[in-house]
């Protein structure tokens, strides 16, 4: 399944934050959308949600609007922008059980628990 073509062309533009169809109608339980899956035009990725197909696709359109205001850097999506300013601040809060060592985002912390199995 995915969006329909009046929402693929939003979803495009960064415009889907609601189906036009169900403006103003109230909202739908997640049962109604459990099948329902949006999928990326240009990789072929699939998301249960629009919003996170539209977030997607920045990526894919190099448009970064969360911008770090302690430096330059910008990101396409929140969550990345999140983990960015952890960076800034020396917050590692992801620690490896099997060392000292801590990490700014799960997956530093996946790439050493992975190199650490190798050693082993």
């Amino acid at each position: 399944f995915g969006p329909c073509d009046r929402m693929k062309s939003l979803i495009m533009q960064g415009n889907a934050t609601q189906h036009p169809e169900k403006a103003g109608k109230g909202r739908t339980s997640n049962k109604q959308h459990k099948e329902e899956r949006f999928s990326c035009e240009t990789c072929g990725k699939e998301f249960q949600r629009s919003d996170l197909l539209t977030d997607h696709v920045k990526i894919h359109r190099r448009q970064k609007p969360y911008g770090c205001d302690q430096c330059e850097m910008k990101f396409a999506k929140p969550s990345y922008l999140k983990i960015h300013l952890r960076r800034h601040a020396g917050d590692r809060p992801f620690p490896c059980n099997q060392c000292e060592k801590r990490f700014f985002d799960i997956y530093d912390l996946r790439k050493h628990f992975l190199s650490m199995l190798k050693i082993l």
